[in-house]
């Protein structure tokens, strides 16, 4: 018998194959490509000098602009030059092309970003910028890639095949779980998630309103169904998803909770940063299979169609 300790160890800096990272950095790559690309229009409203937030008044904030901060004196150019080496980056993080720079890039970016106007952010931007660090400290550019390919063809090496730390893959899931146990702990704490008030308090907001939802929703019971049902998701979140026999149910039912919270309030992104996380539970060997099956899928729907076009009756 091993201690815990040596288990945790054990676990923690384990050597697999690296396509589950490789799928995070697909997926997180593409979420801040569009958390970018729906900036856009506003650019010079989040981060210029005339903005939202002067620099004069970041610095008067309780956020006082220390750190990372190149954004806060930049001309309008300059800024538009910045989120255009970032956008760029997403991409090259997207598409696996100089995998480890680009990742770098675009942690440094977001993280420019958040410093320069902290007032727009919710707590999924803040898991969005931890997750792209800890993907560029990790391997995940070994599938799924062009580099993959770059290496293939010149030194006849398969990077995917070979084994790398996974120590980047498991703080990810450890930092979604404690999210879920954080969450928990502070709304236990407060009299209207004790009393299941919440709900019926929070879908009154209209600021906050997405799209209509049944009248049933407004109801006092179903609002004690939900506070209590999303109190026990979120400590099923942080303990029974570490044990294989219910994680898929545990997340599935993550999934749904996201979906309506999506649905009904205007949270932008913080659903999809937060799922997305669910895949660090998932083993390299899983993901494998996932996209088998999936290519497999993708590929008998076009076969008959094909097939038609040879067939010379057509049927």
């Amino acid at each position: 018998m091993t201690s815990p300790l040596i288990r945790f160890d054990s676990w923690f800096f384990a050597k697999g194959k690296p396509h589950t990272l490789a799928l995070l950095r697909i997926v997180f790559c593409s979420i801040a490509f569009l958390v970018l690309l729906i900036q856009s229009s506003f650019l010079y409203d989040y981060y210029g000098q005339g903005g939202l937030l002067s620099v004069e008044g970041l610095e008067l904030w309780q956020w006082t602009g220390e750190g990372f901060n190149p954004l806060k004196y930049l001309s309008f150019k300059e800024l538009v030059a910045f989120y255009t080496v970032i956008l760029f980056a997403c991409i090259g993080g997207i598409l696996g092309l100089f995998t480890r720079v680009s990742l770098i890039i675009t942690a440094l970016g977001f993280l420019a970003f958040h410093n320069r106007n902290p007032l727009i952010l919710n707590s999924g931007d803040a898991l969005l910028r931890l997750v792209l660090t800890y993907l560029a400290c990790s391997s995940c550019g070994n599938a799924y890639s062009l580099d993959r390919l770059r290496v293939l063809r010149s030194k006849k090496v398969d990077l995917a095949e070979q084994e790398v730390n996974l120590w980047p893959q498991r703080l990810i899931a450890i930092q979604i779980a404690l999210l879920y146990f954080s969450a928990a702990w502070f709304k236990m704490q407060g009299v209207l998630w004790r009393e299941g008030l919440v709900i019926w308090f929070v879908s009154r907001i209209e600021e906050l309103q997405r799209f209509p939802v049944p009248e049933f929703f407004y109801s006092l019971w179903f609002s004690k169904v939900a506070t209590y049902g999303t109190l026990i998701l979120e400590l099923a979140l942080c303990t029974l998803v570490w044990f294989k026999p219910y994680r898929s149910w545990i997340l599935a039912g993550g999934v749904l909770l996201h979906a309506g919270i999506s649905y009904q309030f205007n949270i932008p992104f913080f659903g999809l940063i937060t799922v997305s996380c669910y895949l660090a539970f998932y083993s390299s060997s899983e993901i494998q299979h996932f996209m088998k099956m999936l290519y497999k899928r993708v590929t008998s729907v076009r076969r008959p169609r094909s097939l038609r076009k040879l067939s010379p009756t057509g049927s």
